[in-house]
């Protein structure tokens, strides 16, 4: 499981660049790809995270309220 450094863009047109270069990519084609807004200023980051674990974070989050999060483990599929 990994994730990838964040990429910095200045416009949204070359974060939607950098997305679909990482998704044509052999070894980043199973991550999860997302844009958000810098939280530096202006501009925009792409980020990657393997898929795994990023459905691992999900599900472990204490903040999805009455979701995956709060099943008890005994539930099926746990």
């Amino acid at each position: 499981m990994e994730t990838l450094a964040s990429f910095y863009c200045e416009t949204y047109d070359e974060a939607v660049e950098e997305a679909q270069r990482r998704k044509s990519s052999p070894e980043e084609r199973s991550m999860i790809h997302c844009i958000t807004d810098s939280p530096y200023g202006n501009g925009y980051v792409v980020r990657s995270v393997d898929a795994e674990l990023y459905c691992e974070m999900v599900a472990d989050s204490p903040d999805l309220g009455p979701g995956l999060g709060s099943w008890p483990k005994s539930a099926p599929g746990r």
